[in-house]
């Protein structure tokens, strides 16, 4: 998901979360495998429908019982729930299948729709309250008090903070936190478990502000100049890298893999994407006018820019920017996997395709609240192009990938790679890395490598003789500078795209 923070003219404080819903494409489905099975509690499936792996959950702002509608087929509700919810101001995906609420009295409810259940999670007190979507969750923000309330899949927490926050989201095992006294302005992680307050480092930050990347990153813009990211580890907080950019800053966001990130660039108004292991950009697009708010597709086809005066989609393939009409929301437009966008105009709810000027009727209703949810996710699924007898072995490892292949770097999760490292001959570069495949035929593996690299993530294909004299190829994930964010890489690839893999390091000397 797209996490950031704006602020308003010459007012570092002030905030306003962009929510972006944003994940990954699932891998194909192999051709006769089942899916998820089972009803959930407390809920009913419409006669004659079945529920897909991805919905849209449509909720009442007044209250009242969820429905979800087909992704495929936003007209067409196939599940309706039981449990009457409360009436609420924002609503907001917190991973899984879950959302979160916040009401007008500052009460905040987490409602599964996997099991009808909703719960509440306390209050955030505080005039101005703000969700910032994390990359595990998000969190709800009193930027005057100083109170946080991150919601993740795993549940929820608090963090008192104990003066007035600029930003904050949930990375992986705690959250990231900006914070302000007087005219200082520190960075932080503060593990979920720690008890006392975690030592952070001082920024220099301007708008558009931060978003947190993959794993424990965040990538924030740089004042003075406001033409620079930096990107910062956060345990502890130190510089990662940095990328110059021709133009000043005016939006910025992260792919759904988090692998890349979109930058809205001033004079000359245009779009310019970042690797984030490279540190290079590039121009995607020529703009009519600096985008204000940029927010991904839901699989990430396609961006969808804000300007301040109309809404434009954009595919990340690099061509012309398309109009799309309707209005800018936090919930609305969304970017729908077939090129077409869900929008919200004076007549309900429509669906725009590509190029196209006009809508087609999706609900008259148009007070609801979007939000695309992961419903029933599969389970785990081999690539088409790998046989499954190829990747059969010791729990999560395939059979064959050890025999005669290099060794796993050291278990603990503060390896680092060292600088006089040596990959092996005519190898991927030194680093840790996510196996997400092994076979003998190279041509499976190339298949699921590219689909991975067309999503932003780093790759390498590894060539592992077995004690046979057999070769075996590796996809691999990677390379990152410690295992700690190969184990985040390897949890997002399940998470997002439901591929099991492991971390191993290449290049250790011994």
């Amino acid at each position: 998901m797209t996490r950031h923070l704006r602020y308003t003219v010459g007012i570092l404080g002030s905030l306003a979360a962009i929510a972006a819903s944003g994940c990954e494409r699932p891998s194909a489905r192999p051709e006769g495998s089942a899916a998820g099975t089972g009803e959930p509690r407390g809920t009913a499936l419409v006669v004659g429908s079945t529920v897909d792996e991805w919905g849209l959950l449509v909720l009442s702002r007044e209250g009242g019982t969820a429905r979800l509608r087909r992704l495929s087929d936003p007209t067409e509700v196939v599940w309706e729930g039981a449990t009457t919810l409360p009436a609420f101001e924002e609503a907001h995906a917190a991973g899984g299948s879950s959302v979160t609420l916040r009401s007008g009295d500052g009460s905040v409810h987490r409602y599964d729709p996997a099991t009808d259940a909703v719960e509440s999670l306390g209050t955030v007190p505080g005039e101005a309250v703000t969700w910032i979507p994390g990359d595990e969750g998000g969190a709800w923000v009193a930027p005057t008090t100083g109170a946080i309330l991150a919601v993740t899949p795993e549940g929820s927490w608090r963090v008192e903070n104990g003066g007035p926050i600029l930003w904050a989201a949930p990375v992986h095992g705690g959250i990231a936190i900006l914070s302000s006294s007087g005219e200082r302005v520190s960075l932080r992680y503060q593990p979920r478990a720690a008890e006392e307050t975690a030592p952070g480092a001082e920024v220099q930050v301007g708008p558009p502000g931060v978003v947190t990347a993959w794993g424990r990153r965040a990538v924030l813009v740089e004042t003075p100049g406001d033409r620079a990211l930096r990107v910062l580890a956060l345990d502890p907080v130190e510089t990662a890298g940095q990328v110059e950019l021709d133009g000043v800053v005016t939006s910025l966001a992260a792919s759904p893999s988090s692998h890349q990130l979109y930058a809205g660039i001033a004079d000359p108004a245009r779009l310019e994407v970042v690797n984030r292991f490279s540190f290079r950009a590039r121009t995607l697009a020529r703009l009519r006018a600096p985008a204000r708010e940029i927010r991904s597709s839901l699989f990430g086809e396609s961006l969808l820019l804000f300007d301040g005066e109309g809404t434009w989609r954009i595919p990340v393939t690099g061509e012309e920017p398309r109009p799309v009409p309707g209005a800018w929301a936090p919930d609305l437009p969304i970017g729908m996997p077939d090129g077409s966008t869900l929008v919200r105009t004076a007549a309900g709810v429509e669906r725009v395709a590509a190029g196209a000027g006009s809508g087609e009727p999706v609900s008259e209703d148009g007070s609801g609240w979007w939000v695309p949810v992961r419903w029933l996710p599969l389970p785990p699924a081999v690539a088409a192009e790998v046989e499954p007898t190829q990747v059969a072995g010791p729990p999560g490892r395939p059979a064959g990938a050890e025999a005669g292949g290099a060794p796993d770097a050291p278990a603990s999760g503060d390896d680092r790679v060292e600088a006089g490292a040596v990959p092996a001959a005519n190898g991927p570069p030194s680093g840790f890395y996510a196996i997400v495949g092994s076979a003998r035929q190279r041509g499976g593996i190339e298949s699921l490598v590219g689909e991975l690299a067309g999503a932003g993530y780093p790759v390498e294909i590894q060539s592992v003789p077995d004690q046979a004299g057999e070769t075996w190829y590796r996809g691999l994930v990677g390379p990152y500078a410690t295992r700690a964010e190969a184990e985040a890489a390897a949890r997002q690839l399940q998470r997002e795209r439901r591929l099991q893999s492991w971390v191993t390091g290449v290049g250790f000397d011994g």
